[in-house]
């Protein structure tokens, strides 16, 4: 469910699901609040504490992938920068080439997909980290996990752009002698939010 917060602070409930980095889906609360940018683009975020089960998650998985059975050391990690971007608008998949026609307005019904994407680059602690973020598909009908409200009536395509989260992680290895050493240094990336906006078409 999300939760959704408006310029009067009314709230109501719908469904946001966030594609993961690993390519599966889960349903979280998010918040969303208005931004300034065209007066109707709107962005979802992620709560803190969902990133941050999300970053875990990976390093646990990271951690089993290196340390073998045997392998009594104790493992600590540290977070050394953390990097928040945003990518550029796209158009969202599954929209014909003029979008849409709501005479009435209406709203798109729009459903997270891992494709189209858009790339992202960023640097981090000195070294690029490169990967794909999916814009998701729109229809003017149909169940959505985020229904997007239009400006008004008119001929209207959905553009979307992702919010994204990038770390530095330290991972050390301590030994029983007490000293410890940098074993790796990992940079995995979360997506934190996703952002709406229109272009009208005729």
């Amino acid at each position: 469910m999300l939760k959704r917060t408006i310029k009067k602070s009314l709230s109501i409930l719908i469904v946001f699901s966030i594609l993961l980095v690993a390519g599966s889906t889960i349903v979280v609360n998010a918040q969303e609040e208005v931004q300034d940018k065209s007066g109707e683009a709107t962005t979802y975020y992620l709560p803190d504490e969902i990133i941050e089960e999300n970053f875990q998650n990976q390093i646990d998985e990271h951690l089993q992938s290196i340390i073998s059975i045997q392998d009594r050391s104790y493992y600590s990690t540290e977070t050394v920068e953390t990097v928040n971007g945003k990518t550029s608008y796209g158009y969202a998949g599954g929209q014909p080439r003029d979008g849409y026609n709501f005479p009435h307005g209406g709203s798109f019904a729009w459903k997270d997909s891992s494709s189209p994407s858009v790339s992202v680059s960023v640097s981090v602690g000195g070294e690029f980290v490169n990967f794909s973020v999916g814009l998701g598909l729109a229809s003017a009908s149909g169940v959505g996990h985020v229904n997007v409200n239009t400006p008004g009536s008119g001929w209207f395509k959905l553009k979307v752009a992702r919010e994204y989260q990038v770390r530095e992680i330290n991972i050390y290895k301590h030994h029983s002698n007490g000293t410890k050493e940098l074993w790796e240094v990992i940079r995995p990336h979360e997506v934190t939010g996703v952002s709406f906006d229109f272009e009208e078409t005729r």
